[in-house]
């Protein structure tokens, strides 16, 4: 498994240094643009004459920094949040997919739409690359889908989460078209563990 892993990166990493060599035009950018949005939450729960259902204070914040870099655009997205528990961590999830021209490298915490019904929208962190020259499309993801959550035997005080096994997987899609009229061919696999 981890040669699978050694090897993705290294094709990762192989494709950003050809991008690299793509020097075309650098005068005409800029050299740092930054954009995006920022949003933060709070709320509070209190009650009286009952077992309290969830903790008295929450937070969150969430963010979609862009990074613009010579015309490299760098998009990041973070979601930090007080409910973040170390057997889900369900708003901790950082990740980046930067893009030039017709590349684009998936790293973090990402979700990709292969079809309707492989990947759709289904949050993965691990590693991808996107490639569209033309009419050729090409794309590659591995990751884990799914954090191992171990039965807990001792009651907690709010919530006690379902076991669940961890989930890894890979897929493809290889095919030629263009956004609207396209033929894909797409290959996953999942375990779990």
């Amino acid at each position: 498994m981890l040669s699978r892993i050694l090897v993705f990166i290294a094709v990762l990493i192989s494709s950003a240094e050809l991008l690299a060599q793509d020097l075309e035009g650098i005068r005409n950018k800029k050299p740092l643009e930054f954009g995006g949005s920022l949003s933060a939450f709070a709320d509070g729960y209190f009650v009286d004459g009952i077992e309290p259902r969830s903790t008295p204070f929450n937070w969150r914040l969430t963010g979609s920094p862009t990074i613009t870099v010579y015309g490299i655009t760098l998009p990041f997205y973070f979601n930090i949040g007080s409910q973040a528990r170390n057997f889900t961590q369900p708003f901790n999830q950082f990740g980046v997919s930067p893009k030039y021209k017709w590349a684009t490298a998936h790293l973090g915490w990402r979700n990709l739409t292969y079809s309707q019904y492989t990947l759709s929208g289904i949050s993965f962190f691990g590693a991808g690359v996107e490639l569209n020259p033309g009419k050729f499309r090409f794309s590659a993801m591995y990751g884990r889908f799914n954090r191992a959550i171990r039965l807990d035997t001792i009651p907690q005080q709010f919530v006690t989460p379902e076991p669940v096994y961890e989930r890894k997987g890979f897929s493809t899609r290889i095919g030629f078209g263009n956004t609207s009229n396209y033929l894909d061919f797409i290959f996953f696999k999942a375990k779990n563990k």
